[in-house]
């Protein structure tokens, strides 16, 4: 099967921000298949067309190398006494956590993170991104969020313009209501067992397991809500 430019899948997973509302979008697939490279796209393509006026990151996965383009600090804490300054990106904070310091006290406090975004939106109504690299970090690892704040960001944050981004290698991990809340979802190859997982809760059916399995890095099946099953392969 040829792949499709997936160009338009970007416009597609950002269309609730043209009516002031928030997204979900939700990167599934195995390590070093696409899915950072990917998010990278979506997220400049946020920043070009500025539909956004805050984006949040949290990447805690490499200790000698940031994987996006932004200001960073440790933590929600380490930002509000260090906001933005000077020729610092004032739009995109990346958040470090236990990356920037190697010390397990700095880990990023998802419920602080989601509180902040809640603070600001009622200081300020305002369009904010979360861009969480993997939500199973911000889960307890039975599939429930391990913050009430967190939990409420994901069902009501949509109203005040409050978007969520996020990838995982594990959706077994991830609440229910991520799948159910989600607006767009893209997967990238992932074993048997995690698109079977996605068939269950019918996110996919039987006939994409094999797909699935076989995408090449950087190809993806594109998944959306309420619109008829899109069979074609994407690539960026």
């Amino acid at each position: 099967m040829a792949n499709r430019n997936a160009q338009h899948v970007l416009g597609q997973i950002t269309e609730p921000l043209k009516k002031k509302e928030g997204f979900r979008h939700l990167w599934l697939g195995d390590s070093g298949m696409g899915k950072t490279y990917a998010n990278r796209i979506l997220l400049a393509y946020i920043k070009k067309h500025k539909l956004t006026d805050l984006i949040f990151t949290t990447d805690e996965k490499n200790k000698w190398e940031q994987q996006y383009a932004g200001t960073p600090r440790i933590n929600p804490n380490h930002l509000r006494d260090n906001p933005p300054s000077g020729k610092e990106d004032k739009t995109h904070v990346v958040f470090r956590g236990v990356a920037a310091t190697g010390d397990t006290a700095n880990a990023i406090d998802y419920g602080n993170l989601a509180e902040m975004g809640w603070e600001i939106s009622r200081y300020k109504p305002c369009s904010i991104v979360f861009n969480i690299d993997e939500l199973s970090d911000a889960t307890n690892g039975f599939q429930h969020f391990e913050s009430d704040s967190v939990a409420s960001l994901y069902r009501k944050g949509r109203a005040v313009n409050i978007s969520i981004i996020a990838g995982t290698q594990m959706p077994q991990e991830l609440p229910r209501a991520v799948f159910a809340l989600s607006d767009t979802i893209v997967v990238f190859r992932m074993s048997g067992r995690e698109v079977a997982y996605l068939v269950k809760y019918h996110i996919a059916v039987e006939e994409d397991i094999e797909i699935i399995q076989n995408l090449k890095v950087g190809e993806f099946r594109f998944f959306r809500k309420s619109f008829p099953r899109d069979t074609n392969v994407y690539k960026f």
